[in-house]
């Protein structure tokens, strides 16, 4: 259920994040009216809120992933930095960088309340891009909610039954003959679209190997969409995103190359959404092989680093890409059975935690060692502008 009262006007405002490009429609509420606090107090339901000002839609959407009356039906959520007593709500989220610690929010609140800190970005990000700190977070914080999977809520970016749940909305079946009809209507190559061309080490790291690409023998079947590419972009808006998608999924290889290198976990939706629900093979670069195997299905990737260089990559690609039956390959996860019940993620989670009481609010005492300091040695090394991409391979 999600609460929204008194919608007085709507701003559309164009936002991108990666290579995803959408509309975030912000809603002006009346959070101090009286009734809708006495309906709030009312409900005997776990109330979560959302304490921020307006976040990009693909955060949004990503926290919301699940959160349904199926799954959730005991759970109110309330989005926006309310003006009145926050006291009412039994979780409150804060995005990463949003957190005033000078904020009364911090100074007043329930002994069973959770304070949940969530952050969608890469450590190296955080910690070097947006310059978190972490100074004074001990014990602030109850939960953490990320897509690292050692986080007390995991967030991931994606997972294997929504994306299969998300194709079998678009074809009838995941049959041989659906996958024969996708694979020979695909007649381009190989597609990136990115717009954070050297903002980070990671993005710096990902463009040299695009670079590099771009002169070897599949040059010439590989398009750069986005700011990084040739000036070919995608209007800002719905229409733009269903755009990109759709260019995606005539082309048989997607760069799915992440700004950030060996960070834990880190696999967005360059992987899940632009690649394999599109049905297009990934060609992954920045998680270790490792951290995709545990959660991709089986071959359903190609990896970067499997390749002693450049070109024995280009040569595999053009290998497949001369080869429909070796392609197809790529896609015999369609034709599995997915396996056991998907456990609820991100706040539909956070919603069972607390009804549940399976984490009691005791308080994290060094969030700053969770985060950054049990990140893998490769990940902040490289999220340090200290990097030589001949180590990549």
């Amino acid at each position: 259920m999600f609460v929204r009262l008194s919608m007085r006007k709507m701003f559309v405002i164009p936002l991108s994040l990666s290579t995803v490009f959408c509309i975030y429609c912000l809603y002006d509420i009346t959070w101090g009216s009286t009734a809708f606090i006495s309906r709030l107090k009312s409900e005997n339901k776990t109330k979560i809120l959302i304490y921020s000002e307006i976040l990009p839609y693909i955060v949004r959407r990503r926290l919301k992933a699940g959160f349904n009356s199926k799954q959730c039906s005991n759970c109110i959520l309330v989005e926006g930095k309310v003006t009145y007593d926050t006291l009412v709500f039994d979780a409150i989220v804060f995005m990463f960088n949003r957190v005033d610690l000078s904020d009364p929010i911090f100074q007043r609140r329930r002994d069973d309340q959770l304070y949940v800190w969530y952050s969608p970005e890469s450590t190296p990000n955080v910690r070097n891009y947006h310059n978190i700190s972490m100074e004074n977070y001990d014990d602030v914080f109850n939960l953490t909610m990320t897509y690292r999977r050692d986080s007390d809520v995991f967030n991931p970016y994606g997972t294997l039954p929504s994306i299969k749940s998300s194709l079998l909305e678009e074809h009838v079946s995941l049959s041989r003959d659906t996958l024969d009809k996708v694979v020979s209507d695909k007649k381009n190559g190989i597609i990136w679209v990115a717009s954070n061309c050297g903002l980070t080490s990671g993005a710096k790291m990902r463009m040299k190997i695009v670079e590099d690409l771009k002169r070897s023998q599949v040059g010439w079947m590989l398009d750069v969409y986005g700011l990084c590419g040739d000036g070919k972009t995608f209007t800002q808006d719905r229409s733009g995103y269903n755009n990109m998608n759709e260019l995606i999924k005539s082309y048989k290889f997607y760069l799915a190359f992440e700004n950030s290198y060996h960070c834990r976990d880190y696999i967005t939706e360059k992987f899940w959404e632009n690649s394999l629900l599109n049905a297009v093979v990934p060609v992954v670069w920045g998680p270790t092989r490792e951290d995709v195997m545990t959660v991709a299905p089986p071959h359903s990737f190609i990896h970067v680093e499997d390749f002693e260089n450049i070109s024995d990559l280009a040569d595999y690609l053009l290998y497949l890409d001369r080869n429909d039956t070796a392609y197809r390959e790529y896609f015999n996860w369609w034709l599995e059975p997915t396996e056991g019940i998907e456990e609820p993620v991100a706040l539909c989670k956070l919603c069972s935690m607390y009804e549940s009481k399976k984490r009691q609010p005791g308080s994290i005492n060094n969030l700053k060692h969770l985060f950054y300091e049990r990140e893998n040695e490769e990940c902040l090394m490289y999220g340090n502008n200290v990097y030589n991409i001949s180590n990549v391979f």
